[in-house]
């Protein structure tokens, strides 16, 4: 479902929320990635309310944890109809969720283990892949608060990643044209590559780090 003016948004439903800790389980799960007020991320996993099916959701801040050991504050939210889990697009401001939303990841998940406070839960999806838990902590300032914790990364090793060198201009004895080539006025400036990882990093033709030097760049990796 993509968003349009007569689209749905991602209000809340108006069905009774189901326990995650005693509802029947589901197979899918899905990301979004929600730039609201503040960017964070909607995790959501189908369970089941009666005979429907619906998306289990928690606002997770700072997305589900992605090294051993880490633990990331997950909010209960609302339960969504399933419709709600291939929405992608803008949410009109003053509009519940207001902002734009992305899907992050998606892909099912197997329940491994629960009990009265905790659900332990396999993702295979099209990013994550790994063991995490959802740990719940009880009430504070009126939200249910959780912990989102990873047992076991799962994802195969990637690539090798190269080292930061911004190319760099070539002189030329005398002008030329070339359909093999690509030529661009040369700027005054740096020249500097930008990594993106879990923050935003700027490393110059010098292989020094000039983050600090470019406040306004700090959130591309969002």
């Amino acid at each position: 479902m993509t968003s349009s003016s007569d689209d749905q948004d991602l209000a809340p439903d108006s069905f009774t929320d189901v326990d995650p800790l005693t509802a029947p389980i589901g197979k899918l799960f899905v990301i979004q990635q929600h730039h609201a007020t503040r960017l964070h991320h909607d995790f959501r996993l189908e369970m089941m309310n009666g005979d429907s099916p619906v998306l289990v959701s928690w606002a997770v801040p700072k997305g589900l944890p992605r090294r051993r050991g880490e633990r990331h504050l997950a909010i209960r939210t609302p339960d969504h109809s399933m419709e709600h889990a291939t929405f992608t697009g803008p949410i009109p401001e003053g509009e519940y969720g207001g902002g734009e939303v992305r899907i992050f990841d998606r892909g099912e998940y197997e329940l491994i283990d629960r009990n009265d406070e905790r659900l332990t839960f396999r993702l295979e999806g099209e990013r994550l892949a790994g063991i995490w838990h959802l740990v719940h902590t009880g009430p504070k300032d009126g939200k249910e608060q959780w912990l989102a914790i990873m047992s076991e990364d799962r994802r195969p090793s990637g690539e090798v990643r190269p080292p930061p060198e911004p190319m760099l201009a070539t002189l030329t004895a005398k002008p030329f044209d070339d359909i093999d080539w690509v030529f661009e006025p040369k700027w005054d400036g740096i020249r500097a590559i930008v990594v993106c990882d879990e923050e935003t990093r700027l490393v110059s033709r010098n292989h020094r780090d000039v983050t600090v030097a470019y406040p306004e760049l700090h959130r591309l990796h969002e």
